[in-house]
């Protein structure tokens, strides 16, 4: 499955290498009762509808060609939207400065939800400021879901 992962990544990185948008994430997963192959894009003036649909279009022939993936699936793309995941450390890194939701596996002073600004962030952990000016290092491997927050 790894396998398939990159070289898909690959494909829709060349995909979109020809547009101003970049691929922020990628993921293929079975949901429900099928496949879906799903791509989110972010571009420095937002994503447009003709941008997900040229992707989509591109990638969808690539891959029949390729035959890459022998099974039925569904390809979505998208923009990473305004309250986008936050699923690796480069995510993290373009968050910097900006209001994130971080949701931890279990609480830490009373507290499993911390929203506020992302003020940096280390190998090992994120250091979060809520909007009382405390500041929280909370570490990578207890969060269980981050995402940039809209108010």
């Amino acid at each position: 499955m790894e396998k398939i992962i990159d070289q898909i990544t690959q494909i829709v990185n060349k995909v979109v290498g020809e547009t101003e948008a970049i691929v922020y994430d990628i993921s293929y997963k079975k949901e429900g009762s099928q496949k879906v192959l799903r791509v989110l894009l972010d571009k420095q003036n937002g994503i447009s509808m003709d941008d997900c649909a040229t992707v989509n279009k591109k990638t969808g022939e690539i891959l029949e060609n390729e035959e890459l993936i022998d099974e039925p699936y569904i390809i979505e793309v998208n923009s990473a939207g305004l309250d986008r995941p936050l699923n690796n450390r480069v995510h993290y890194e373009m968050a910097i400065g900006k209001d994130v939701e971080i949701k931890l596996f279990a609480p830490i002073e009373g507290r499993k939800t911390f929203i506020g600004k992302l003020l940096g962030l280390t190998d090992t952990y994120i250091i979060v400021e809520d909007d009382k000016g405390v500041s929280f290092k909370l570490e990578f491997e207890k969060i269980s879901k981050a995402k940039l927050y809209f108010k």
